[in-house]
C-alpha cells in the first residue's frame, strides 16, 4: 500500500549527457513510500543511466535527487541508504551465504553478533535460513538471487533498487521469484524501483510503471492505464500486442482508411485507434457478417500460432486491414488458415489513441 503523499524519492530535472549523446532528459519522478515502482523500456532508453543516478554511481548534469526530503544529488552511494540487487547477483565468492548477508550491516559498523542475527532473520524471510554456511558456487540461480536480495533488505533501506534481477533465470523460476519479490516487498512496505525490458514482468509486479524511450518517460501510470490507455502509438506498441489502425473520427464512429467503420464508446477527434489482439472475437457465425453493421466484419484466416492456453491469429478483414487476434485456445474449436469468420469487437475496446510521442 502506498503513501502518495509522502515521497521516499523525489527527482526533479534530471539530465545526462555523454559526449553529444542526450541520456536523460527532464526527468521527473516521485516514489511514494511503500510504492513498487517499475522503469519500463528497451535496450538505450535511459532506465539504466537513471537507476545509477538515484543509487549515487553517477552523477547527474544538472537536476536534483531528493530521497526521504534530503538532497542526495552529490551524496556517494554509501551515504543514500540504498538496497540493491544487480543482475549478476554480484555475491562474494569467498563469503559464505551468511557473511554475504552479514557484509552490509558490518560496514555499517554493527558488532558481529548483531549483524549475524539480522542477517538470519534475512536469509529466513527469503526462505533460506539452513543455507548459512553455503558458499555462493553451492547455490542455485534462484538461491543466490535470493542471497542477494536479502543482503539487499538486512539494513532496511530507505530505498530497494532491482536491476533486472531476474533476466538470468529460466520462466518459469523467474515467475516464481516475482511472486515472492512482491510477496516480501508487500509485507516489508519496501519502497522499490524495479527495472525490465520485460512488458509482462511490469505489468505483473508494479504499482505504476514508467515507461522510458529515448531518455525521457513517454508514460507513467497504473499498469491497467498504460495498457488499456496509453499516451502514445510508441507506448501502445511496445506494452502488449496492439493493432493500429489509422482513419478519420465522426462523433462516436472511427472510419478506417480500408472503409471499416468502428462504433467507439465515446466522441473522439483522433486519428488513430487501438485495438488489443484479446478484445476481438472469432466465429463461425452462420449469417455472414453485415458490411453495414459496424463492428462485425467477415474475416478470413492468414494463419494461427498454437501456444498452449491460447491460439494468435492474423486474419485479414473484408475491406483488406490484416489484424491479430489472441483467442483462448479450446480443442476442437480452432479455426484453420483459408477460413472465412465473423470478427466482433465491442465499441469500448476501440480506444482512440492520440500520439504523444512526438513531445
Amino acid at each position: 500500500m502506498t503513501n502518495e503523499n509522502q515521497a521516499v524519492l523525489d527527482v526533479q530535472n534530471i539530465r545526462k549527457t555523454y559526449g553529444r549523446v542526450e541520456a536523460l532528459r527532464e526527468i521527473d519522478l516521485r516514489v511514494a513510500a511503500g510504492e513498487f515502482l517499475t522503469l519500463l523500456g528497451a535496450s538505450g532508453s535511459g532506465k539504466t543511466t537513471l537507476l545509477r543516478i538515484i543509487a549515487g554511481f553517477e552523477t547527474p548534469d544538472s537536476g536534483r535527487v531528493s530521497i526521504r526530503g534530503a538532497d542526495m544529488t552529490w551524496a556517494s552511494a554509501a551515504e543514500r541508504q540504498i538496497g540493491m540487487v544487480f543482475q549478476n547477483y554480484a555475491l562474494f565468492p569467498h563469503l559464505t551465504v551468511l557473511e554475504n548477508v552479514m557484509f552490509p550491516l558490518e560496514m555499517r559498523r554493527i558488532t558481529r553478533r548483531a549483524a549475524a542475527d539480522r542477517a538470519r532473520a534475512a536469509l529466513d524471510s527469503v526462505h533460506l535460513g539452513v543455507f548459512g554456511d553455503r558458499y555462493p558456487r553451492q547455490l542455485s540461480g534462484g538461491q543466490q538471487q535470493r542471497v542477494a536480495l536479502a543482503r539487499a533488505i538486512v539494513f532496511e533501506p530507505s530505498l530497494l533498487l532491482l536491476d533486472e534481477p531476474f533476466s538470468a533465470l529460466d520462466r518459469r523460476l523467474r515467475e516464481s521469484m516475482q511472486q515472492e519479490v512482491k510477496q516480501l516487498q508487500s509485507s516489508l512496505g519496501l519502497t522499490t524501483i524495479f527495472i525490465t525490458h520485460d512488458q509482462e514482468e511490469a505489468l505483473v509486479m508494479s504499482d505504476r510503471i514508467a515507461v522510458m524511450g529515448g531518455g525521457a518517460i513517454r508514460q507513467i501510470g497504473t499498469p491497467a492505464e498504460i495498457y488499456y490507455h496509453p499516451n502514445s502509438i510508441s507506448v501502445a506498441t511496445f506494452v502488449g500486442e496492439s493493432n493500429i489502425f489509422e482513419g478519420a473520427p465522426k462523433g462516436r464512429s472511427f472510419y478506417a482508411a480500408s472503409g471499416a467503420h468502428f462504433s467507439l464508446a465515446a466522441p473522439t477527434d483522433c486519428n488513430r485507434m487501438l485495438i488489443r489482439p484479446e478484445a476481438i472475437t472469432l466465429s463461425r457465425a452462420s449469417v455472414p457478417a453485415d458490411p453495414r453493421e459496424a463492428n462485425v466484419f467477415a474475416a478470413q484466416v492468414l494463419d494461427r500460432n498454437f501456444v498452449g492456453g491460447f491460439t494468435v491469429y492474423r486474419v485479414r478483414l473484408a475491406q483488406g486491414d490484416e489484424v491479430s487476434v489472441r483467442a483462448i485456445a479450446r480443442e476442437g474449436a480452432i479455426f484453420q488458415p483459408g477460413e472465412t469468420l465473423q470478427l466482433t469487437v465491442a465499441p469500448a475496446d476501440c480506444r482512440p489513441l492520440t500520439d504523444r510521442s512526438a513531445a
